[in-house]
């Protein structure tokens, strides 16, 4: 009765969380059809709400300062980025990093970080405080051969030089198509561009 496959139940199993996490989280609770219909109308509001953010730069990019434990300077600052719901409150990538690929709007999203952390850092470099700034790259914005005409024409826009900018790229990103995303990392590398691998070790340890 709780679904005849694996996929079904774990689905289930799902909704009938995320209905808990919307009632306060601390307990336990049980699928129902209702609940899935509540979660339904949930997301697809929650989708909706996340387009008209986008469209209307609602979101927010912060700075993580990296520091140097030995010169006690700033070696770089890394960008974050959040959601301030006027109703969920401030929401972290994982709530909305998701929705934002399934509805076709991470690239734009990618896009806004990117050029946001640019200018922040490029006021930075003006003021005498030269700071290098890493942004997260998700993996869909590397399968677009257009990406690295994209960070060049940022660059060229903000007046940032290339050495200021290290993308961050997750390991499974380059695993899922190595050649197809390498040649596209040639492209920004040879921009001038510094590259990190981000959480290594936690995926597929591809030394190669």
């Amino acid at each position: 009765e709780n679904g005849l496959t694996s996929e079904t139940v774990l689905e289930r199993a799902g909704t009938a969380m995320y209905r808990v996490k919307q009632d306060g989280g601390n307990q336990f609770g049980y699928y129902s059809p209702e609940s899935s219909v509540v979660w339904t109308l949930d997301r697809l509001a929650l989708e909706r709400e996340l387009r008209a953010a986008i469209k209307n730069s609602e979101l927010q990019v912060l700075f993580q300062p990296i520091v140097n434990a030995q010169s006690r300077h700033i070696a770089r600052m890394e960008a974050l980025v959040r959601w301030p719901h006027p109703k969920r409150g401030y929401l972290s990538p994982s709530e909305f990093i998701p929705l934002a690929e399934d509805i076709g709007q991470i690239e734009q999203l990618g896009e806004i970080v990117l050029k946001t952390s640019c200018i922040a850092a490029c006021k930075l470099l003006r003021l005498n405080y030269p700071v290098n700034v890493s942004v997260n790259v998700n993996p869909r914005q590397l399968l677009n051969r257009n990406f690295p005409k994209m960070v060049s024409q940022i660059l060229q826009d903000t007046g940032l030089p290339a050495k200021s900018l290290i993308l961050e790229i997750t390991e499974d990103a380059i695993v899922n198509d190595m050649e197809r995303i390498s040649k596209v990392l040639q492209e920004i590398k040879s921009l001038g561009i510094s590259i990190a691998l981000d959480d290594f070790g936690t995926g597929y340890s591809s030394l190669s």
